[in-house]
């Protein structure tokens, strides 16, 4: 919706959304869906358990970074055999990205405990890796 409005959504930093749904919606309906402006401040962790996923991890990632809220990507690479670690290796250096390696697979459950581990910020979500 937003995009129709302004022409270009990458534009609309979170807080400007915000207003810009308010002027549109009203500020009780806005309450009523729960839209709130977020602290200056805030962090959201999101937690990526991964397995074998070279193909589409890279894409994860953008789509993740594209919600356009401050966040910190954790990525927890639970003994891939595919290619994977190559692809996180090689993302190792980004500023927004804490990558961690299991040597063997461990399954999900531990990918997560691993990753809750890691996080900082004020929420934590999950995501998983396959699209």
């Amino acid at each position: 919706m937003l995009e129709c409005l302004t022409g270009d959504d990458e534009e609309l930093n979170m807080r400007d959304r915000t207003t810009l749904l308010k002027r549109l919606l009203g500020t009780r309906l806005c309450q009523q869906l729960s839209v709130y402006d977020l602290p200056a401040d805030f962090l959201l962790s999101v937690v990526i358990p991964v397995y074998n996923e070279a193909r589409t991890i890279e894409k994860i990632i953008d789509r993740v970074r594209g919600v356009g809220i401050p966040c910190e990507i954790i990525l927890v690479d639970d003994g891939s055999s595919d290619g994977t670690r190559d692809v996180l290796d090689r993302l190792r250096g980004e500023a927004d990205l804490k990558i961690i390696f299991h040597e063997q697979n461990q399954g999900k459950g531990a990918a997560l405990r691993t990753g809750f581990l890691e996080a900082t910020g004020d929420v934590l979500v999950i995501q998983d890796a396959d699209m």
